[in-house]
């Protein structure tokens, strides 16, 4: 398609779907705030706001200007609560019930003072551990277990609809996910986006909202959608949270984590910093058969890896005027990773040697992610909003390998072959946005365009060990520059209605991806456009919501994926990039729920188009074998997902049990089936247990189980798995928390694997250490007044798309 083209269609659509004026006529309610005690003195600057009881509970807000004078207009007739917030702690909040069947142009209000003022607070309001309103599902962090114990990334393990395996999540049978926090992406790549979350400390979220299968607005490569959203600060003055926590395991490990906000009438501050030091060791046994070679190998398998970790954010917000506002947030993380792996092969049959491997790997990632919003109120009411965003992400990975390979044979000759290679990567992705929304009475539409476009720069430099000097090897060594680039329009509506909200959408993408060798000039040039449709359909039941959704997506190739480079992994192993990869489509047909307070479910089905899959392959070469990926097959996925959650013995014991499977079936390409089993229906599922006993008034024990069924996957089988965590936490005073955790008690969670591919067959036992005992304090402070304001757009959430 011709990029001018697309530019103007997408143009077009933007400004035909965001009119600039209101339809619908009905009433109008206003008055004068003043105060009671202060004669002919008037409130300026809080807010009074209107709740219709009677139908959906539609909130509208309505700022008192300089003079006292607050304003609604267009007001359907109904039951109303009408609220004034007061300014501060000092006077209380006056509200009313009203029947609106008539203009109110003189509803006055006078606030009263109250007779305490409060120094510090600490709010507990009961909540629903979750909640499924429109097509989002809110999920409140604190009633997690683990909520004082985990980090950001092991916290999401334990919330319901998501699965941790690893570091891969999963939503509705699929690991395609788009990680938010506080509404915008913080990283270039899904694997700096985990590292971030591991500095973070999970009392630092407030909540966890997943839009499954996503959405018309956010970015079609990426699938569901998780947005975390940390605390806000709900007073006028200064909010600040510290926790340190100590690791033993193969080594001393720690994390650090400080978090401070304050808020003043027109300002508020973000900071917060986070520290990683963490070891990871595992060991592997296993035998591997070349079938058609008459080979085998017996190997031992050790990897220690070590990873030191900082990350810093800073957000900063400040109310211009009442129709304006800019937030301002910066994220910076660096990390150093050390791994080191050992491995010891005899190699039996017709070829008969031993091989010594060792690979180490010194690795640096460092990241830099900026943003700025603009918000413009285009009318008192909060109708009409225009919001314009420009991101930059940027950052750089730097690793060098040592590769030794010590060969043994049966005559006692040593062959020594030694490889060293630097890999620096550096990219940066620029992003701007525009987005507009209005509410035409009860039916509500959104707009916006999205232009991003990025590079990434790589070099592949390997020296080979000849006669003791090292020389440079042009085969192995490469060169890449990489650019994406990639505009988009989206449109969406929603009409509310008593009984059913209707939402409706479509995004149209379209990307370009360009990269060029520069060692041997070779260039590759691709273009695709998707048009992606979204629908939902809710029924609106305190008891029973449901909701209804067909959502799309696509999956971009990772740039590794691309990168044409020759990946040495050992001497017999090695991966080389794809460039006629192609994005990988998905269609979610889903349904949803939360009723009754203690039960959440969702079923549906997932097709996946064009499925990519690093496919395993013998070579021409004896022993050698190549990873390529391929869009290899198709996929036919049934899920369904459901969540218990109680509060018994008067709240003292409270958890929740989530149940998911999966039953699913591989269309795969003749050229690329390598066994039997890949064609088979397969069927796994998880079950995660948490339980929180509350011993004391300031003690809480709380217990997790994770157990995940064996599984068959295209070329690997794996086999059952399970795991019990143990955590104790206990409060001392107002500020002070104490915690330990033991991951992992029995030392269960080990892997019993078998891959396969063409005349290849390996069968492994892999302990990979999940135990560690954890230990720490948290230290957390409240200091200043009741705020009356709530800046929402500081910490972005979804709730504006319901």
């Amino acid at each position: 398609m011709d990029v001018k083209l697309l530019k103007i269609k997408l143009i077009i659509i933007f400004l035909f779907t965001t009119p600039l004026y209101s339809i619908g006529q009905n009433y109008v309610v206003s008055g004068v705030v003043s105060y009671k005690d202060q004669q002919n003195v008037r409130v300026s600057g809080t807010t009074v706001t209107l709740t219709q009881v009677d139908e959906d509970k539609r909130i509208y807000l309505s700022s008192v200007d300089s003079n006292g004078v607050y304003l609604f207009e267009n007001i359907v007739k109904g039951m109303y609560e009408i609220r004034v917030l007061s300014s501060g702690q000092i006077y209380e909040d006056q509200k009313m019930a009203l029947h609106i069947t008539k203009d109110f142009t003189s509803l006055n209000f006078e606030l009263e003072r109250q007779s305490i003022q409060i120094e510090e607070i600490n709010v507990v309001a009961k909540k629903r551990l979750i909640e499924a309103v429109g097509d989002k599902i809110t999920i409140d962090a604190s009633q997690l277990t683990g909520y004082q114990t985990d980090n950001g990334l092991e916290i999401l393990g334990n919330a319901p609809g998501l699965w941790l395996d690893g570091e891969s999540i999963r939503i509705n049978g699929s690991d395609e996910t788009l990680i938010l926090i506080n509404g915008r992406q913080q990283s270039i790549s899904k694997a700096q986006t985990i590292a971030l979350l591991k500095t973070m400390r999970a009392n630092q979220i407030d909540k966890i909202e997943l839009l499954t299968g996503g959405s018309s607005k956010y970015d079609a490569s990426g699938g569901s959608v998780i947005n975390i959203v940390t605390k806000r600060n709900g007073i006028d003055g200064l909010k600040l949270g510290i926790t340190s926590e100590g690791i033993l395991n193969d080594g001393i490990g720690a994390s650090q984590n400080l978090t401070a906000n304050f808020q003043s009438k027109k300002f508020q501050m973000q900071l917060g910093y986070g520290y990683q030091n963490a070891f990871q060791n595992s060991t592997e046994i296993g035998r591997s058969d070349y079938l058609d070679r008459g080979t085998w190998t017996a190997y031992n398998r050790e990897d220690s890896i070590r990873l030191k970790s900082h990350s810093m954010s800073a957000s900063l917000f400040y109310e211009i005027s009442k129709q304006q506002d800019i937030n301002l947030s910066l994220t910076t993380s660096l990390s150093k990773k050390v791994s080191v792996a050992q491995q010891e092969d005899v190699y039996s049959g017709n070829e008969v040697f031993s091989l010594d491997f060792n690979n180490s790997v010194h690795t640096k990632d460092n990241l830099l992610s900026a943003y700025v919003d603009y918000g413009l109120k285009l009318d008192t009411n909060l109708k009409r909003t225009l919001n314009f965003n420009y991101g930059i992400l940027r950052g750089g990975i730097k690793s060098k390998m040592d590769i030794i390979n010590n060969y043994g044979f049966e005559n006692g000759v040593i062959d020594l072959n030694r490889t060293k290679a630097e890999i620096p990567l550096s990219g940066m992705q620029h992003k701007f946005a525009a987005d507009y929304f209005q509410e035409l009475g009860s039916l509500s539409i959104e707009s916006g365009l999205k232009y991003s476009t990025g590079h990434i720069d790589n070099y592949a430099s390997y020296y080979q060990l000849v006669d003791d000097n090292y020389f440079f090897d042009h085969q192995l060594s490469d060169s890449l520059r990489y650019s994406e680039k990639v505009l988009a329009g989206y449109f969406s509506n929603m009409y509310k209605g008593r009984k059913f909200n209707f939402k409706g959408g479509v995004r149209l993408e379209y990307t370009r991806i360009r990269s060029q060798n520069i060692a041997d000039g070779a260039k590759f040039d691709n273009s695709y456009t998707n048009v992606l449709p979204f629908f939902s359909v809710n029924y609106l039941n305190e008891n029973f919501p449901l909701t209804l959704k067909l959502t799309s997506g696509l999956t971009r190739p990772e740039y590794s994926y691309l990168n044409p480079f020759t990946l040495y992994i050992n001497e017999f192993r090695y991966r080389v990039g794809n460039g006629s990869l192609k994005p990988q489509s998905r269609y979610t047909l889903a349904v949803e729920s939360s009723p009754f307070d203690f039960l959440f479910f969702s079923i549906g089905y997932n097709r996946i188009n064009d499925m990519v899959f690093l496919v395993n392959k013998q070579t021409e070469v004896p022993l050698v074998i190549e990873q390529r990926p391929e869009n290899a097959l198709a996929l036919d996925d049934y899920f369904a997902n459901i969540s218990f959650y109680y509060k018994v013995l008067n709240g003292k014991l409270f958890g929740q049990l989530n149940m998911y499977g999966e039953i699913f079936k591989y269309n795969i390409k003749d050229e690329f089936v390598t066994s039997f089993a890949d064609l088979e229906t397969n069927k796994f599922g998880y079950i995660s247990w948490s339980n929180n006993l509350k011993v004391l008034k300031n003690l809480m024990l709380s217990t997790t189980v994770n157990y995940r069924s064996k599984a068959n996957f295209y070329q690997i089988m794996q086999a059952r798995r399970w795991r019990f965590d143990l955590s104790m936490s206990y409060k001392i005073g107002k500020y002070f928390t104490v915690f330990s955790k033991v991951d992992d008690l029995f030392r269960s969670y080990n892997m019993n694997n078998v891959s396969y591919y063409n005349n290849f067959n390996n069968v492994y036992f892999k302990d990979i250490k999940q135990f560690r005992v954890r230990f720490g304090v948290t230290y957390s402070l409240d200091k200043g007044i009741i705020s009356s304001r709530n800046k929402d757009r500081a910490q972005e959430d979804l709730e504006r798309y319901n």
